[in-house]
């Protein structure tokens, strides 16, 4: 579905990415893990078409998407929910919603999707009139997965969903990603608790200063001896 093929990223002159290559396979759960500095966002942008690979393509369905602007490849159904989470912090968590939406004609199926979004977070229902801005940071986290449900993506990205949120909201978040996977979605993840993401994946790569250095499955990931020193402080 989607491929990444031997990416050359660099900022200037700096290099972020070095040949890097890997498959997400419809409906899967792909996991990327690796330290701060790893290059794991740096390629997540590079799929959605904010960042342009020097070498090297980007594939979805077959057809070559690198080097295309990021509207057009969010088109294609796919969505990033980014690091940071990337609100509008003065609107509330129903025009967020909506702006999700913005590229869908049918306000039908915007109403479903919304509902959807409200079915999966009571909490996002329980404030849709709420400034966004005041939200926890669990809340704003939910909004941010629940504004990428809104374009309908065949792929999304989550960049380090549980950052900087309680074990409580951390813990649904995980449930909710199961159940946006047998919904049909396939879920690319970048996430710093690498026991979980790793223990949901069904594949799993691991990346170090811009290369990939492991991968396979990803309960595999967790008996490798470099995984459980390096991510999991274990000996």
């Amino acid at each position: 579905m989607l491929e990444v093929d031997k990416i050359d990223v660099s900022y200037g002159e700096v290099p972020a990415l070095r040949q890097v290559s890997l498959r997400v396979e419809k409906g899967t759960i792909v996991s990327i893990a690796g330290a701060n500095g790893a290059g794991k966002s740096t390629l997540l942008k590079t799929i959605v078409g904010y960042l342009t690979p020097r070498s090297g393509v980007v594939r979805l369905n077959g057809e070559t998407i690198s080097g295309l602007p990021a509207y057009q490849i969010a088109r294609k159904r796919i969505a990033l929910v980014p690091e940071g989470r990337g609100l509008f912090s003065d609107m509330t968590v129903e025009e967020n919603l909506a702006l999700g939406a913005y590229s869908v004609p049918d306000r039908g199926v915007i109403a479903k999707r919304r509902a959807w979004v409200y079915e999966l977070f009571p909490r996002l229902s329980e404030r849709s009139a709420q400034v966004s801005g005041t939200l926890s940071g669990g809340e704003q986290q939910l909004l941010a997965i629940g504004r990428g449900l809104m374009s309908g993506p065949e792929i999304l990205m989550l960049d380090e969903p549980s950052l900087g949120v309680m074990p409580s909201f951390v813990d649904r978040i995980f449930e909710v990603l199961g159940e946006i996977r047998k919904s049909g979605t396939t879920i690319l993840l970048v996430e710093q608790n690498v026991d979980r993401s790793l223990r949901m994946a069904d594949y799993a790569y691991i990346l170090q200063t811009g290369e990939v250095v492991l991968e396979g499955k990803g309960e595999a990931l967790l008996k490798n001896d470099m995984v459980r020193h390096a991510f999991l402080g274990l000996a």
